[in-house]
């Protein structure tokens, strides 16, 4: 993951570049625990928005993402002879830590 490619995406964007999982550990949560891992670092970063490239003939990374909440990028739409479908995902605002108040008394 890093910036996106390119120059025309605002600074809060973050790019998942690739999330492999080897054929014999899919449908064990593999994939799922990367995949929450990037949101951790994203959020840790501040980023607001994240974006990814998937081969469109790919139906098992697309119905994959799809679960986890990406979307086809309104701002991107593929040519005609297009082989990669761009993705993107809202990141929701990171939650402000309760405050802390005193101990309590024992």
């Amino acid at each position: 993951m890093g910036d996106p490619r390119g120059t025309d995406r605002p600074r809060p964007t973050v790019e998942l570049h690739q999330l492999h999982v080897d054929p014999a550990h899919w449908g064990t949560g593999v994939g799922r625990a990367l995949h929450t891992a990037c949101l951790h670092a994203w959020h840790t970063a501040g980023y607001a928005r994240a974006v990814l490239h998937v081969q469109w003939h790919n139906r098992r990374a697309r119905a994959f993402y799809a679960r986890l909440g990406w979307h086809l990028d309104p701002g991107r739409r593929p040519a005609p002879d297009a082989t990669h479908l761009t993705l993107t995902l809202e990141l929701p605002p990171r939650p402000h830590p309760a405050p802390q108040g005193p101990p309590a008394a024992r």
